[in-house]
């Protein structure tokens, strides 16, 4: 009797073993299939991949909206995500959203435990169209070093320095790096700061113009994205410059592109107005790395 008791608790034993080793592999192992992007789950994974993703830049980033979201059972859950973002605060208008992809792993954890989150991949890139079913060719899609923008502003600074006639604003950038909007003598110019702490006057007011100026209200980072964070590769600011001696009050708004390269931060191109300089701007920045520092023009006496 006693062996058969001994027999019956083995084998009960060993049923509840292969049990527990079914709800373990079916917890590490599944597909992708859609979830609703406004599920609690999704939208938490969402806000701490870019809580993540802001941590790693050491910039501003803040989340826009979620449109499309998948997951997958693998150990607890991934979630795979297609947000659009923005390379600011929530409260700042005027900077224009960017989408990214996003694996963020919600770890297995005990019942009662808070939950435990990991962002496995943060890349940018345009995930439209791609996220069918079936279909997961848009999280990888993207090279981790291709080129895109993202947008800081200058219209909300902290002022650092004040004169009689002249003024320091210390403004965010990306990456590290933060700006300085100088103005003096009703001009106005830029002053890259490196995450060292060096800076780099950029001096508009005498390459790109010396007439009377004003910068826009945005800085354009070109910048890749490697071991998941932004590295700033260039910068273009709209600098607009009185230059018409009958009227001041017409400007002429130029792009003025600067190279960041561990070596030199300088201004490499000035584009003129046209219907296609935001492009021509943007094409210039993505090769300023090789190029030389633009001069001031030749004065004629």
């Amino acid at each position: 009797m006693r062996k058969i008791v001994q027999v019956v608790m083995s084998l009960a034993a060993l049923s509840l073993m292969l049990g527990s080793a079914s709800v373990g592999f079916a917890q590490r192992v599944g597909g992708y299939s859609k979830v609703a992007t406004n599920d609690p789950e999704v939208v938490a994974a969402a806000e701490f991949a870019v809580n993540a993703q802001k941590v790693k830049s050491g910039g501003p980033i803040s989340l826009v909206s979620i449109k499309h979201a998948e997951r997958q059972v693998v150990a607890g859950m991934n979630y795979k995500l297609c947000m659009e973002v923005k390379a600011a605060d929530e409260t700042d208008a005027g900077v224009e959203p960017q989408e990214v992809q996003a694996v963020v792993w919600n770890k297995l954890t005990r019942r009662g435990e808070p939950k435990k989150y990991e962002l496995t991949s943060w890349k940018e890139g345009d995930c439209d169209g791609a996220a069918s079913e079936g279909n997961h060719a848009w999280l990888t899609s993207a090279p981790a070093d291709s080129i895109t923008s993202v947008y800081t502003p200058l219209s909300k600074c902290k002022t650092v320095a004040t004169g009689q006639d002249s003024s320091t604003q210390l403004c965010p950038g990306v990456g590290g790096y933060k700006l300085r909007l100088e103005y003096s003598d009703v001009r106005e110019s830029i002053t890259v700061v490196s995450p060292n702490g060096k800076q780099h006057q950029l001096d508009f007011w005498s390459v790109i113009s010396s007439a009377f100026s004003n910068v826009g209200q945005k800085a354009e980072w070109r910048v890749a994205s490697r071991k998941g964070k932004l590295v700033p590769l260039a910068l273009i600011v709209r600098f607009n410059a009185s230059e018409n001696s009958v009227d001041s009050s017409k400007e002429t708004s130029y792009l003025a592109v600067a190279k960041i390269t561990p070596q030199k931060i300088c201004v490499t191109d000035k584009i003129a107005p046209s219907v296609t300089a935001n492009e021509e701007a943007r094409r210039a920045a993505d090769a300023s790395a090789d190029k030389p520092c633009l001069e001031p023009p030749t004065q004629n006496h």
